[in-house]
């Protein structure tokens, strides 16, 4: 197929609503601090705008993907998931090349949405905050109902219709007490695919449910134990951090942009067409415009991602650091969770320092079986 353009863009269908009351949403924070809270459903008419724009742009081989992502999408509907399916492939090229994933909490997913997803072959990314008694604590439905086993009875049945299935677990200060358990829970259920988050507290404020720095090596130092033994006994899952360091030991750069120490646009789209940079970011002087009258290159030059993209500076605590070259201070949204800028303690160092040896051996394994 030759040299391809790759594109990437998140649309949030239904801006910030929810049929979830998450303890910890990073999400309602940002979306409380705008002026406007909630854009409701993206109308038919912007999502045609949008995908318009998009390819109508590139006139080459390019790799679009599209993420899905909340809010809860799924409240948008399958008329709406069906409505926007249709019209790209009625538009789209043959040199454009449509990938998706959509980020669920799966509390009301049936035979329909499977049927959709295997239809158009998306990668669910499932948020499942481990076993049920940690995960019912903070994830609630909006009438204060547990969700734990509805959810994970609708993994199961992803599994077995083959959809692709990533794991999300918001990592919080609580569970970060938990790591054997937590690990204990995914090989039970023969989760393959995992992506640990750090909780996040809200902007510019503090939050008892927050990852904090001294949680980074005892979470991660145990559950990395659990991840050899594990693999002493057949079972290695895809950790999403682990890989990360695995590669980042034996230089090698991460996919993700706040691993590699600098911003990326991410096109983040909210219900009314608004663009942001970055879902972290989608507050009010973050917005760079809509795609009622913008597209991808002139939403790329605006001012204000620029001004965006520029922020990032390496932090006071990296200048020494042994490891810099591979951590690079991280994602600045997240740094509060790794680095306590005060006492002069990194998380990730305290980390590395005890397994950074092993981990960079384990890589090297991984890596001679890759090539």
């Amino acid at each position: 197929m030759g040299f391809m353009k790759y594109f990437s863009l998140l649309i949030k269908p239904t801006s910030a609503s929810c049929n979830l009351n998450c303890r910890y949403c990073f999400y309602k924070d940002e979306a409380k601090k705008r002026s406007v809270f909630n854009h409701g459903i993206m109308e038919y008419s912007m999502v045609e705008t949008i995908m318009d724009r998009i390819l109508n742009y590139f006139n080459e081989q390019t790799m679009i993907t599209i993420a899905f992502q909340g809010g809860e999408p799924t409240l948008a509907g399958l008329e709406w998931f069906n409505h926007f399916f249709d019209y790209v492939n009625t538009h789209k090229k043959d040199f454009h090349h449509l990938q998706y994933t959509l980020q669920t909490n799966g509390y009301t997913i049936n035979d329909q949405w499977i049927e959709l997803f295997q239809k158009h072959n998306i990668l669910i990314g499932l948020s499942i905050d481990g076993y049920g008694q940690i995960h019912d604590r903070y994830r609630k439905s909006n009438d204060d109902r547990p969700t734990f086993d509805v959810i994970l009875t609708n993994y199961h049945r992803l599994v077995q219709a083959k959809v692709n299935v990533n794991i999300l677990t918001v990592v919080t200060h609580d569970l970060a007490k938990h790591a054997a358990r937590l690990y204990d829970f995914y090989r039970q259920e023969k989760m393959d695919y995992i992506q640990l988050i750090p909780c996040l507290p809200p902007l510019d404020e503090t939050s008892v449910y927050a990852f904090k720095p001294q949680d980074y090596p005892l979470f991660f130092g145990k559950l990395w134990t659990c991840y050899i033994d594990g693999l002493n006994h057949g079972y290695r899952p895809y950790i999403n951090l682990f890989d990360q360091w695995m590669a980042a030991t034996n230089g090698i750069g991460a996919a993700q942009c706040g691993a590699n120490g600098y911003c990326a646009m991410q096109y983040v789209s909210e219900a009314d067409g608004s663009v942001y940079p970055c879902d972290f970011y989608c507050l009010d002087h973050y917005r760079i415009g809509s795609w009622s009258n913008h597209d991808p290159a002139t939403l790329m030059m605006d001012d204000t991602t620029t001004a965006f993209l520029n922020e990032t500076t390496l932090p006071t605590l990296c200048t020494h650091c042994p490891y810099v070259q591979m951590c690079h201070g991280q994602c600045k949204r997240q740094r509060v969770c790794f680095m306590d800028m005060t006492n002069g303690y990194c998380g990730i160092r305290a980390f590395l320092n005890e397994h950074g040896s092993t981990i960079h051996q384990m890589g090297q394994h991984f890596l001679k079986q890759t090539y």
